[in-house]
């Protein structure tokens, strides 16, 4: 499960995008990969490389803004990542959570991933919450791979 927004953005602003091939080989040197989930806010979808992370195992899901009061909206990623990972923690199959993002919010389901007695593994980069570490064992934390934009441009 991946916030698209919560990764993908900082590393634009130095040339640099998601390795989404690279990144699908990590995962499966953890295991099988049976959902890859890749949560985006609506306004993020232009330049988005769909066609690309869709041929590597990648679903898409598009989070709208949702409103909080009558001025102020706020994006549903989290929620639906939450969401979603609730759903599939209900599993007995499923023995490992893959959650990529920096994000504090994570806490929740990653708490629940363990109390189900699932194994949890964060990949994120360098501004991954503390709060989210600190409850996480180091051996688990990967970071994401990146590529130069060029790298997947000419792909």
């Amino acid at each position: 499960m991946m916030d698209y927004e919560n990764i993908a953005i900082n590393p634009i602003k130095s040339g640099l995008v998601v390795d989404f091939k690279k990144l699908r080989d990590e995962i499966k040197r953890i295991g099988r990969i049976d959902f890859a989930f890749v949560a985006v806010p609506s306004q993020s979808l232009y330049g988005l490389p769909m066609a690309d992370m869709h041929n590597l195992g990648f679903d898409i899901i598009v989070c709208p803004k949702r409103k909080l009061d009558s001025q102020k909206l706020e994006d549903s990623v989290d929620m639906s990542i939450i969401r979603i990972g609730w759903t599939f923690l209900r599993y007995e199959e499923i023995s490992d959570v893959v959650i990529i993002s920096n994000d504090f919010h994570m806490i929740e389901i990653v708490r629940e991933a363990e109390k189900q007695g699932k194994e949890v593994h964060l990949f994120g980069l360098d501004q991954i919450s503390s709060a989210l570490k600190s409850i996480l064992d180091p051996v688990k934390i990967h970071k994401v791979p990146l590529a130069p934009k060029t790298f997947l441009e000419g792909e």
